[in-house]
């Protein structure tokens, strides 16, 4: 039985797991399929991440597509048969940093990855080789003709007709995500923070609910689409019968080769992701190896397929086994809400907050933070706040001393085996005015929506730095917003200079004085051209905002700016 506690059980390592010798040589499970009607629809998108450009129709003929990821269980049954060696250099990496890169090698494999908690998950740490080879074997015990889905035929399946944001609706604030898949979410978010130091926040994010399940878990645990297919997102990525090129066009039959292409498609993503969008496209070089967040199901075009013994006995176990898991899986409690900070005196506040209604919260944690841009920064908060009080359960408030320069405060719920995330932060703030002519500090925004603060120690060879940043995954297209409190001493014309990082050339921020938007700022060879990155600025007291809107995938980050007045402030450049 799995157990996560508030000493923080190595939840990780095997979790409890025990893999029962139930498969006797020969035996096979011929998988649950479900017929998916043919029809044609709009595969792709028309915004957001270029390598699913264009949207573009695509016909699909029916066909037949396992209703479950293919599980540790039904694979054991193969390597027990053939005495198959699969690979054995499974990374599943877990630390600060999140997950080791592609080319990183590890020592794992399917059976030995520390994410195993049941031999009714999905099937991992295996290569395209690995599943293929599945395949085959179970065609030969079978008699039938299995195979991996297509890219076209997995989309269509996912979608099942709709066309909101996702198959179960738009959910924009991702509230619903978590009946429908495994993701990232605040059970992925408490213990990848509270073992590791991992965190989501202002990395992949998170979807705003929770499914108890911090990484990766059974099969069939949430609902259906449309179609009846299950844990068609999110749990495991699942590989796919082709190459993958970023562009949709014909290939021809020698490119779509799988023995020698360079990358090979998967679609569907993870527990390790929030929702994405089902046009999003997913690649794997062979070459490298495999990863825990990486499975597979079957297709097939016998349109004859039913159920058979072996069928309905796995269907039972796979029914116990479910059952077992809602009993025994780690339960967090939600995080305490309504976090108001009141004056009381000068310089003295009451925290307050509404009280739990989980009647096994023992006690409550206050936390303040360590510098007055805490509830900015990126990363898991207990790097940015210092635990200062133990409240009992049946209160809900206790009063602080706010610094002079400002500061926030987060408040947590305790139970007996785990806890909450933060709350939300009750913040107080005196941003610095930047006068201009002059540098803004990135520390000293006043505002900051969709994107995190960053932070750079000082070493021998750079100073300290602060930073905005996000990961746009390119399916992710929120608008960035940051503002700043600044004091123009002479109204004319300025050269703007920064210190940045992106991958994408040309316009990178708008920038605005109050309403009145200045002028576009660019990124790349145009940046040093004395005719780029010059805006008009008024005199007096003002709010300068800069908006970030990238066009795909790119992982970018913006330190200090700069304004110099140009020696000719005049109106007509």
């Amino acid at each position: 039985m799995t157990t996560f506690n508030n000493k923080l059980t190595p939840i990780i390592a095997v979790l409890g797991m025990t893999i029962v010798n139930s498969s006797l040589a020969g035996e096979y499970t011929q998988p649950n399929m479900v017929k998916i009607p043919g029809g044609e629809f709009m595969m792709g998108t028309a915004f957001g991440d270029k390598r699913a450009q264009p949207l573009h129709k695509v016909a699909v003929k029916p066909f037949m597509m396992a209703q479950h990821l293919v599980t540790m269980a039904e694979y054991k049954q193969f390597i027990e048969d053939t005495n198959y060696s699969p690979s054995q250099n499974c990374k599943d990496t877990l630390t600060e940093n999140w997950l080791s890169s592609p080319e990183d090698q590890g020592d794992k494999n399917w059976q030995t990855h520390r994410y195993v908690i049941s031999e009714y998950q999905p099937v991992s740490c295996i290569t395209w080789s690995d599943a293929n080879a599945y395949i085959d074997w179970l065609n030969q015990k079978t008699g039938k003709e299995f195979r991996l889905p297509t890219e076209q035929e997995w989309e269509y399946a996912t979608r099942a007709n709709t066309t909101s944001r996702y198959f179960w609706g738009d959910d924009e604030n991702q509230t619903q995500a978590c009946q429908y898949g495994n993701f990232a979410d605040h059970s992925s978010e408490y213990w990848a923070s509270n073992m590791v130091g991992a965190s989501y926040v202002g990395f992949l994010e998170h979807a705003n609910c929770d499914d108890n399940e911090p990484f990766i878990t059974l099969v069939g645990m949430y609902r259906p689409n449309p179609f009846g297919l299950y844990d068609m997102v999110g749990n495991v990525s699942q590989h796919l019968s082709h190459c993958y090129y970023p562009e949709y066009k014909t290939r021809s039959k020698e490119e779509m080769d799988t023995r020698t292409c360079e990358r090979i498609a998967h679609r569907g993503f993870s527990w390790h992701m929030p929702p994405v969008s089902h046009s999003d496209r997913g690649r794997f070089n062979p070459r490298f190896a495999p990863g825990a967040g990486l499975g597979f199901r079957l297709a097939s075009d016998d349109l004859t397929l039913t159920a058979n013994d072996s069928t309905k006995k796995f269907n039972a176990k796979l029914a116990n086994a479910q059952q077992a898991r809602i009993a025994e899986r780690p339960i967090i409690t939600q995080a305490p809400a309504h976090i108001q900070l009141n004056e009381i005196e000068k310089g003295k506040h009451l925290l307050s907050w509404q009280k739990s209604a989980d009647t096994k919260v023992t006690h409550y944690e206050v936390y303040q933070s360590n510098q007055p841009h805490s509830h900015v920064m990126l990363g898991f908060f207990k790097k940015h706040y210092k635990k200062i009080a133990t409240v009992k359960a049946n209160q809900s408030s206790y009063e602080v001393t706010l610094p002079p320069e400002g500061g926030s405060y987060r408040v947590t719920a305790i139970t007996k085996d785990a806890g909450s995330l933060p709350s939300d932060a009750a913040y107080i703030t005196n941003p610095k005015v930047a006068n201009i002519p002059g540098k803004i500090d990135m520390q000293n925004v006043s505002s900051l929506y969709n994107a995190k603060l960053g932070y750079q120690a000082a070493n021998e060879t750079r100073s300290e730095l602060y930073y905005i940043t996000k990961l746009n995954t390119g399916y992710d297209q929120k608008e960035v917003t940051a503002t700043f409190d600044v004091n123009v001493q002479h109204e004319g014309w300025y050269k703007l200079n920064y210190r940045a990082r992106t991958g994408i050339d040309g316009v990178f921020y708008k920038l605005w004085q109050d309403n009145t938007h200045i002028g576009d700022i660019v990124y790349g060879d145009k940046k040093s051209d004395p005719n780029y990155n010059r805006v008009y600025l008024k005199k007096g007291k003002s709010k300068l905002q800069l908006s970030v809107m990238r066009p795909g995938m790119d992982y970018w980050s913006m330190g200090a700016i700069e304004l110099s007045i140009l020696d000719a402030p005049t109106k007509s450049l």
